[in-house]
């Protein structure tokens, strides 16, 4: 289930053709630029390189940082974060893309967060269950040895008074 949410996520990235440019309709928050690479390309092929220009609705230059270089593969979709960015106001943007036309630019959000999100939170809650299982067990153990136990200052036996 959970790859079919990333698998979606990544066919919802908005995409600009290289070399050529777009118009990108962002909310403000924080994205990723990816470099998606026809067939078998990788970013370490000289030949399948790009340089974009990011500028904001009022037509401003948007501060691109290096990304870690984290790639997916996804469906038909083989790509790696190359620029992070913030996005101050939502509206619309405009992806300026030069280089070879074996690469296409996409935009949008963090894959290591959903990554993360669908291993640890399934995770998480599996640890919490397991916890709170233990914590019964406990609980009904120690409540059926005080059960069986006799009652304080009581005598059993045959020489009970």
């Amino acid at each position: 289930m959970s790859v079919v949410r990333m698998n979606d996520q990544v066919n919802q990235f908005q995409r600009v053709a290289v070399p050529g440019s777009g118009d990108l309709r962002l909310e403000a928050g924080d994205y990723r630029i990816y470099f998606e690479y026809v067939g078998d390309g990788t970013a370490a092929d000289p030949s399948f390189d790009a340089a974009v220009r990011l500028t904001d609705p009022a037509a401003r230059p948007v501060d691109l940082r290096a990304a870690n270089g984290t790639s997916y593969q996804m469906g038909s979709h083989n790509g790696q974060s190359e620029f992070t960015f913030h996005a101050d106001e939502a509206g619309v943007y405009r992806l300026t893309a030069q280089g070879s036309p074996n690469v296409t630019v996409a935009v949008g959000g963090n894959l290591i967060t959903s990554i993360m999100r669908t291993i640890l939170v399934p995770l998480a809650l599996g640890f919490g269950g397991f916890i709170a299982g233990i914590a019964i067990i406990v609980t009904v153990v120690i409540r059926g040895a005080r059960s069986q136990r006799p009652p304080a200052g009581s005598r059993s036996g045959p020489f009970a008074y």
